[in-house]
Formats: structure tokens, C-alpha cells, sequence
């Protein structure tokens, strides 16, 4: 079997950033059509971080840190590149469309990706509970089925020289 070179002199890719619909929308928009305008706060994260990177939120004594105001923590705050991500994620999940988050480096997309996760499963909760998805949700199906959004695991890929990071900023 062998496999040939694309010609890139003939290759035709017409791209879109994606989001042109949504980047007039200011961050208490974002965070109006995520359903949390007033917790401002992304489901299921921590609301701290350490800023020195040393704290291991899984640990009980580091968690008591991270949840005392004065222990030195910072503040977790998403900011608007990473909100319309979620949010468009958010969107194509919902339609059955696929997702290929890629950008420059340090523009946050583990915490995008991370976050869409956590919403993901704060939705499929909020269902539980109420019977329909929240706020600018609540009227749509998932992928056009009636019902909740499917328990299914998740498959992140990306580069061995990755997997590092991507454990440390997860965890």
C-alpha cells in the first residue's frame, strides 16, 4: 500500500474562526446564554487556583486552601475568548456537529475544553432535575432527540509531548 502527497498547490480550504455570529456578544451576554449571568462561574470548577501552581486541589488540606479567601488564592475568572468557546461548543453539541478547537499556544484550550466537559455534565444534571436544559438551552433537544444528554466518557487526543500538560492543568 502507498500513499501519495496531497498537491497543496490544489487544495481548496475555505475556513471561518466559527464564532462570527457570536463575537459582538459582550461577557455578561456569554455568561447570560451559559445560564449563570449572576454565579459567573464555570460548573463544577473550583472558584481558586493557586497562583504558585504548589496547591493540589484533589487533597483535602489543599482544597480547605483553595476555599479560604484569605490563604492567598486567586480568583478562577474565564475570560471572554474562553467563554465563547465553551459557548460554541455548547452550540455545535447541541445540533450533532463536530469540534476542532485549535489556536496559538497559551490561548487557553484545555480550560475551553475542560470547561465544556464541566458544562456538559452540569446540563445533563440540571435535566435531571428540571426536565429540560437551562436557560438559553430550555427549549432545545440534545442533538435533536428528546431527552437528556447521553453519560458517555470522553476522548481527549492530542500529542505525547502534551499529555504532561494536560494532566498538570486538569488536575
Amino acid at each position: 500500500m502507498t500513499f501519495g502527497l496531497l498537491d497543496v498547490d490544489h487544495v481548496n480550504i475555505s475556513w471561518k474562526e466559527g464564532i462570527k455570529d457570536l463575537s459582538k456578544l459582550t461577557e455578561d451576554q456569554l455568561w447570560s446564554h451559559l445560564s449563570l449571568k449572576e454565579k459567573k462561574a464555570i460548573p463544577l470548577f473550583q472558584q481558586c487556583t493557586d497562583p504558585n501552581a504548589v496547591i493540589k486541589p484533589w487533597t483535602d488540606e489543599d482544597e480547605q486552601w483553595l476555599k479560604n479567601p484569605g490563604s492567598g488564592c486567586k480568583l478562577l475568572h474565564a475570560q471572554w475568548h474562553q467563554l465563547i468557546g465553551i459557548l460554541c461548543m455548547m452550540q455545535r453539541a447541541f445540533q450533532g456537529q463536530v469540534v476542532l478547537l485549535m489556536d496559538s499556544i497559551a490561548i487557553s484550550k484545555t480550560f475551553q475544553v475542560i470547561g465544556f466537559i464541566a458544562y456538559l455534565a452540569w446540563f445533563q444534571s440540571y435535566f435531571k432535575a428540571h426536565k429540560k436544559f437551562p436557560g438559553s438551552f430550555a427549549k432545545l433537544k440534545w442533538q435533536g432527540k428528546e431527552g437528556n444528554i447521553p453519560d458517555l466518557p470522553f476522548l481527549i487526543m492530542c500529542p505525547v509531548s502534551l499529555h504532561h500538560p494536560w494532566q498538570h492543568e486538569i488536575k
